[in-house]
């Protein structure tokens, strides 16, 4: 949540910890390219992230995020309607070419218990890292749970004051509210609808302990 929506680290209610690896062309040849690693718990959540780019140039990201929910729950996940919750992250860039601070903003509702919204406004301050310029960007978006937390179907899209991004629709299935088993499908397109990727998943486990 604190690298997306930073409201929710208030909406899921249990404690979390995270680290990921990403290899660029894996195998005999490949190469470590980025290490993430964060906790969140109780509405604040941390993490750090290592660029190490082909050319060399390291990158260090830290990322600090808080939220808050109204009335002592959180929207989203088993939330009921009429729950706010808002939420605030610094993001601080150091390493190689880079030394600059941006900030997000973000929010979720649930105005009923089938139906939330979320908006996000990100790199507020625009930082420039290595040379290139992140630009405030608006995010809303929304999700429709029509048959409880069993499907969920969800879209979003990205404006930065001179354009149009792109847009994504998500729909994700999970067996039962403490899944067993969760997929998730997801397609992103740019400004103009024109289809830019395409991601499918699959986790298993309570609270999605493993997954690919």
């Amino acid at each position: 949540a604190v690298w997306v929506n930073p409201a929710g680290l208030a909406v899921v209610g249990y404690p979390s910890l995270h680290a990921d690896v990403t290899v660029q062309d894996p195998g005999a040849r490949g190469k470590l390219r980025q290490i993430t690693a964060g906790f969140s718990s109780r509405g604040l959540g941390f993490s750090y992230q290592r660029d190490l780019f082909s050319s060399g140039l390291v990158g260090h990201t830290y990322r600090l995020g808080i939220a808050s929910a109204s009335g002592g729950g959180g929207a989203g996940r088993g939330g009921g309607g009429g729950r706010l919750v808002v939420g605030a992250a610094g993001a601080y860039y150091r390493g190689t070419g880079a030394k600059a601070t941006g900030w997000d903003v973000g929010g979720v509702y649930a105005i009923r218990p089938s139906i939330t919204v979320a908006g996000v406004l990100a790199n507020i301050g625009e930082p420039d890292v290595r040379g290139e310029e992140l630009p405030f960007t608006l995010v809303p978006g929304v999700v429709v749970t029509p048959a409880g937390q069993t499907v969920a179907v969800g879209a979003h899209a990205r404006f930065t004051p001179d354009s149009v991004l792109g847009y994504a629709l998500s729909v994700r299935w999970r067996a039962g509210t403490r899944a067993a088993v969760e997929v998730l499908a997801r397609l992103d397109t740019d400004g103009e609808l024109r289809r830019s990727a395409f991601a499918f998943g699959v986790s298993v486990g309570v609270l999605n302990m493993l997954g690919a």
